[in-house]
């Protein structure tokens, strides 16, 4: 996690800061309000945190998916690009082993 201080040290504090922010209003809920311990609510302020790792993984994989997706949009009728070739059935793949077998190879090897 400490990766991810360094690497947009702003919005972690935010994180943390908001965080922290829910965890007051639940300690000041349970203060004054004495609640059960199973409280709907209380339930829903401790579940609202924010983990940072899966909220920066969840980000970069959503920047990284419309990279990419620009990307093969931009490139799509591109004549240098590559053409989409089907992977040689396995019929194919058996038969061009079978052909290898067949080949002599000089009795001197």
């Amino acid at each position: 996690m400490g990766w991810i201080r360094k690497m947009s040290p702003g919005l972690a504090e935010m994180v943390k800061n908001m965080n922290d922010w829910l965890d007051a209003v639940r300690l000041q809920i349970i203060q004054q309000k004495n609640p059960d311990a199973n409280d709907l609510y209380l339930k829903v302020l401790e579940s609202s945190h924010i983990q940072e790792e899966e909220y920066f993984f969840h980000t970069i994989h959503s920047d990284w998916n419309n990279i990419i997706r620009t990307i093969r949009e931009n490139h799509e009728h591109a004549a240098e690009s590559a053409p989409i070739e089907r992977p040689m059935s396995n019929d194919k793949k058996v038969q061009r082993f079978l052909q290898t077998l067949k080949f002599k190879s000089n009795p001197i090897e």
